[in-house]
């Protein structure tokens, strides 16, 4: 009965580490590669500069903001890259260890946490560069975008 209850576990926490790369929808693949960080930031600049109608002053504000969340941000999904390939070899060798596969999923999900907080907190240092007007445009623009954000069921 402990067996059984084991293998069904471990099927279990397979499928569910198979849902949640397939549902990364790939973008582990390129993430923390310094060149698409770079222009996805810059993209990121230009388009809130234009929908908020930042000044020159926030704008530069908003830039080193960044440039301090790319610093920090890019050996974290490097890390988290990393991590990801690994858990996909493991998955694809045919011989996959739950308990080495679910040990990595965590791994993983405590990085992509730790990139989390670093966008929380840009998000509330770029909030406060924000007049009322701008900051109520930020947050309509974020909620939107947060609403759009697709996870696999149960995470």
């Amino acid at each position: 009965m402990k067996r059984t209850l084991t293998l069904f576990l471990g099927a279990i926490l397979l499928v569910g580490a198979a849902a949640f790369a397939a549902g990364a929808g790939g973008h582990w693949k390129t993430a923390g590669d310094p060149a698409a960080m770079a222009a996805t930031m810059q993209q990121h600049e230009a388009h809130l500069a234009k929908a908020l109608s930042l000044t020159a002053d926030q704008q530069a504000a908003a830039q080193k903001l960044h440039q301090d969340l790319a610093t920090n941000a890019q050996p974290l999904m490097a890390q988290h890259r990393q991590q990801m390939q690994e858990i996909h070899t493991l998955l694809d060798g045919g011989n996959a260890d739950a308990a080495e596969i679910g040990q990595k999923m965590i791994d993983a999900h405590a990085t992509g946490q730790q990139l989390k907080a670093l966008h929380d907190d840009f998000n509330t240092k770029f909030s406060a560069l924000l007049n009322p007007d701008q900051l109520a445009k930020f947050q309509q623009l974020h909620g939107a975008r947060q609403s759009h954000v697709q996870r696999p069921a149960g995470f």
